[in-house]
């Protein structure tokens, strides 16, 4: 694994491999490893483009990390009382293309290991799900799934602890 500024550094490879130096987007986010309490099992997000990922997004204006990976539980995987259970990097860097957005980006992220149970299951926003699908999973299913290479790697150091 490479480094930057003493943190893990990860560059993507594949379709999301770096194409370009310039014009790079960064920005701080989270990324939460959820497990159900209940059933043991893993959260995963497909998207319309058969992408499969942890959840994760850009810490917003006003809020701190635990703030931003409560809320993304929240509206992710729609669960309310999410317990923050350990931090798996507290902080790494992931470099990549998104080919969707056609861009460079450089994220710097804390990654969660957060636990939820079934009785904090919320009502779901209908919007979403025209955009993703949620799954739980096994470890051995998610490692098969992620098809994000940061997102595998957390999964994997997790896995590791």
């Amino acid at each position: 694994m490479k480094y930057k500024n003493n943190y893990p550094y990860i560059i993507c490879t594949g379709k999301s491999a770096p194409r370009s130096e310039k014009n790079i987007i960064k920005f701080n986010c989270v990324t939460a490893i959820i497990q159900n309490k209940d059933t043991k099992k893993y959260f995963v997000l497909e998207f319309i483009e058969k992408e499969f990922w942890l959840v994760w997004w850009k810490i917003e204006k006003g809020e701190n990390e635990k703030q931003a990976i409560i809320r993304e539980v929240k509206e992710e995987a729609w669960y309310k009382n999410a317990k923050i259970k350990k931090i798996i990097f507290d902080k790494i860097y992931a470099r990549g293309y998104k080919a969707r957005k056609k861009r460079e980006e450089e994220v710097t992220e804390k990654v969660f290991f957060i636990e939820v149970e079934e009785k904090n299951k919320i009502s779901i926003l209908w919007a979403d799900l025209w955009t993703k699908n949620q799954f739980w999973f096994t470890e051995k299913e998610v490692l098969e799934k992620l098809t994000i290479d940061h997102h595998i790697c957390y999964f994997k150091e997790y896995l590791k602890k």
